[in-house]
C-alpha cells in the first residue's frame, strides 16, 4: 500500500476513515466509552464489517451513518479490503490498553482526572508528557491528544477566560496536522496562543514543506532562534536581521623619481585617502555560528527591530535551579 510521503496518508485513507465514520456513529449509541467499542469493531473480519454496514443501513437512527454506509457498503470487495486494512492498520494502535485508556478519559468505569471542556475556566494546566519512543512509533497517540484540547476550545466558540498556550515540544514527531494550521490561522479568536519548538528550520520544513514554511513566518507573532548550528540556519536568520551602512576608509601612497642617466633627476611622492559607505549585513552567518554565546537568543517580531538577549537557561540560575527538582538527564560537570 502506497503512503505519500513520511507522514502522508495512504491511499485508502479517505475510505477509510468513512467507514470508521459510520461504526463510530453506530457505537456511540451504545457505548459511552466509545475507544474501546471502536477498536472491537476494527478488529472484526472485512466480511463481518460489511455485514455490520448492510445492518446500518438498514436500521440506524442516524441519516449520517445510513449515509456513509450505504456509500461503502456498494464497494467492489476486492477494493473493500484494501480500505478495510488500512483502517484497521491506522487503528492499531487502539489495541494498546494503555494507549486506548490515555485517549479515552482512564480506565473503564473511572472517572477522567479532568475534562477538556475545563481549559475555557482558565483554571487548568496539562501537561502531556509522551515518552519518547512512543511518539516515535505512535504519533497517533500525541496527535489525538492535541486535537482534542485543540477542539475543546473550539467548542467553547469564544466562550473562554484568557487565553490558553499550547506549548508543543518536539512537535515534528506530530506530523502535519490540519488542526495545528486551523490553530495558526485561526486560533487567536478561540484564544488559542500556539509556541512550537524546533531544533532546526529544516525540521520545519520537513514537517510543513517548504511553502508550509513560509506560511508559519507570515502568521506568527515572533520567532526566536538560539544556538544555531546550521549553515542554511544562520544564513536564514542572517538574512531576516538585515543589514546596516558602515564607513569604510581605504588610504594608499606612491612614490617616484625621473631623469637622465647623470644628470639630477626629480622626485615626487604623495598619499590618497578615501572614505566611503558599504552595506554590511547586522550579523553574519559566520559570526552567528562562532562568535554567539550559548545562551543568548535572537528574536524577529512582527513589527519590530531584530532583538538580541539572553535566554534563561534554568540549570545556570541558582534561583530557577532552587525551584525546580534535580535532572536524571543533567550532569555537574566534575570539578
Amino acid at each position: 500500500m502506497r503512503r505519500c510521503g513520511a507522514f502522508g496518508r495512504p491511499v485508502w485513507g479517505f475510505s477509510g476513515g468513512r467507514c470508521g465514520s459510520s461504526r463510530r456513529h453506530c457505537a456511540s449509541v451504545k457505548s459511552p466509552r466509545l475507544t474501546p467499542s471502536i477498536w472491537g469493531h476494527r478488529s472484526e473480519t472485512s466480511s463481518v464489517c460489511r455485514d455490520a454496514l448492510e445492518g446500518i443501513h438498514a436500521g440506524s437512527n442516524s441519516p449520517m451513518a445510513r449515509d456513509i454506509a450505504g456509500t461503502i457498503k456498494k464497494i467492489v470487495p476486492e477494493t473493500f479490503s484494501g480500505i478495510y486494512g488500512n483502517a484497521t492498520g491506522d487503528t492499531a494502535w487502539l489495541s494498546v490498553t494503555a494507549y486506548a485508556d490515555l485517549v479515552s478519559g482512564g480506565t473503564e468505569g473511572a472517572e477522567p482526572s479532568c475534562r477538556t471542556s475545563e481549559l475555557t475556566e482558565g483554571k487548568l494546566t496539562v501537561f502531556l508528557q509522551i515518552p519518547l519512543k512512543v511518539l516515535r512509533d505512535t504519533p497517533a497517540v500525541g496527535r489525538v491528544l492535541v486535537g482534542a484540547l485543540l477542539n475543546a476550545l473550539y467548542e467553547a466558540d469564544g466562550a473562554v477566560q484568557g487565553r490558553v498556550l499550547f506549548m508543543l515540544d518536539e512537535v515534528r514527531r506530530l506530523g502535519p496536522m490540519k488542526i495545528l494550521e486551523v490553530a495558526r490561522d485561526a486560533g487567536r479568536k478561540y484564544g488559542i496562543t500556539l509556541q512550537l519548538l524546533y531544533q532546526a528550520e529544516d525540521q520545519l520544513v520537513e514537517q510543513w514543506g517548504r511553502q508550509g514554511r513560509n506560511a508559519w513566518f507570515d502568521s506568527v507573532s515572533w520567532r526566536m532562534y538560539a544556538a544555531v548550528q546550521n549553515t542554511d540556519t544562520a544564513k536564514s536568520v542572517s538574512d531576516a536581521a538585515g543589514g546596516h551602512s558602515v564607513l569604510a576608509e581605504s588610504e594608499g601612497s606612491n612614490a617616484g623619481s625621473q631623469g637622465k642617466l647623470l644628470e639630477a633627476g626629480s622626485r615626487s611622492k604623495g598619499t590618497s585617502m578615501n572614505r566611503h559607505e558599504m552595506a554590511r549585513a547586522l550579523i553574519r552567518p559566520d559570526e552567528l555560528m562562532q562568535d554567539v554565546r550559548g545562551d543568548e537568543a535572537f528574536v524577529f517580531a512582527r513589527g519590530s527591530k531584530p532583538l538580541r538577549c539572553g535566554r534563561a537557561i534554568y540549570f545556570r540560575r541558582p534561583e530557577l535551579r532552587a525551584a525546580i527538582e534535580a535532572s536524571r538527564f543533567h550532569k555537574e560537570a566534575a570539578a
